[in-house]
């Protein structure tokens, strides 16, 4: 049985013909969305954090660098996430038309 206490437990894995529809929205209008991709709680959880942080730079610039820069938010975890990477891995592979490496 899966950990659903992680993330990458609760996030869905997108068919083949999802990440085709969002490669072509990305290369039509330069931008895509998953609406809903990431759960509630878990994006309030990042969104707290983030906001939390640029509040503390006097609405600065920010910088997080790598995942232990972001310990214990969710953004981490989602870093890691196999099922989160493989979204990019298949979107370099169709703008390439080669593996990622």
């Amino acid at each position: 049985m899966a950990d659903v206490s992680t993330i990458d437990a609760r996030l869905p894995v997108l068919s083949d013909d999802a990440i085709r529809q969002i490669f072509n929205e990305i290369e039509t209008t330069g931008f895509s969305c998953i609406p809903n991709y990431i759960e509630q709680r878990d994006l309030h959880q990042m969104q707290a954090f983030v906001s939390s942080a640029v509040a503390r730079s006097d609405h600065e610039y920010v910088v997080f660098n790598g995942s232990e820069a972001v310990p214990g938010t969710g953004i981490d975890e989602l870093a890691e996430s196999e099922k989160f990477q493989s979204i990019f891995t298949r979107l370099y592979a169709l703008a390439s038309n080669h593996p990622a490496p």
